[in-house]
């Protein structure tokens, strides 16, 4: 009997019967680089019930090459689709690279219905690499957008930002809150302030012990 084709073996991941899917299953495991090939290729042709499979599939594999398909695969037609994108996503966060999260800082630009985008906001806060598009958002002309980056990267809190961050202290766009508490203030303000820092970005930049170069910095400017 002639081998079948990775392919052939790719599309049997919905197949009803349960010994098929397991062998396409083993064998997308073990298939490298081409397995990973294949999936995308089911990711972009196959049925929503392949899409789905082929989502899960690389969320197991966690090749990089695989996050700027699943991002597209969050603007599919069918839910139930779109959520296997997302989940496998964040499965992946940790492996995703710079390329995927400036995929979805895109459609973050570009999406706007109100549940689209605060499931890409949810995914880019979980998402290592994407620092370097978030940073470079804070300099975008839309002030929505600023704040959005803001927002994410607050939630990241990474080491990365830190100077992006100190840039973009006096950007009108971020909320008082997120805003130097020592500005405009009387005495009898003092616990408000302190409230307001506490929950600000700054403090939490402040007090992070990999910081201390930024706080000299701001320190001597």
């Amino acid at each position: 009997m002639p081998k079948e084709s990775l392919e052939t073996l790719i599309s049997e991941l919905t197949h009803e019967e349960d010994w098929r899917r397991m062998r396409a299953t083993a064998k997308c495991l073990a298939g490298g680089p081409k397995a990973v090939d294949g999936l995308i290729h089911a990711l972009e042709t196959g049925s929503s019930a392949l899409k789905m499979e082929a989502a899960g599939m690389l969320a197991r594999i966690k090749d990089p090459r695989g996050g700027v398909p699943l991002v597209r695969l969050l603007r599919d037609e069918d839910a139930a689709v779109r959520k296997a994108g997302a989940l496998a996503l964040e499965q992946m966060a940790g492996v995703l690279d710079t390329a995927a999260a400036s995929a979805l800082v895109q459609d973050l630009h570009e999406l706007k219905e109100e549940e689209p985008r605060r499931l890409v906001t949810s995914l880019l806060g979980v998402i290592p690499n994407a620092i370097e598009p978030l940073t470079a958002m804070l300099k975008h002309p839309d002030e929505e957008a600023r704040l959005t980056a803001a927002t994410i990267l607050e939630h990241l809190l990474d080491p990365r930002s830190a100077d992006a961050f100190v840039d973009a202290m006096e950007d009108p766009a971020l909320p008082a809150a997120e805003q130097p508490p020592l500005i405009g203030v009387t005495i009898g303000d003092g616990a408000r302030l302190i409230q307001r820092w506490d929950a600000s970005l700054y403090a939490k930049l402040w007090s992070e012990r990999s910081l201390e170069a930024v706080r000299t910095k701001v320190a001597d400017a």
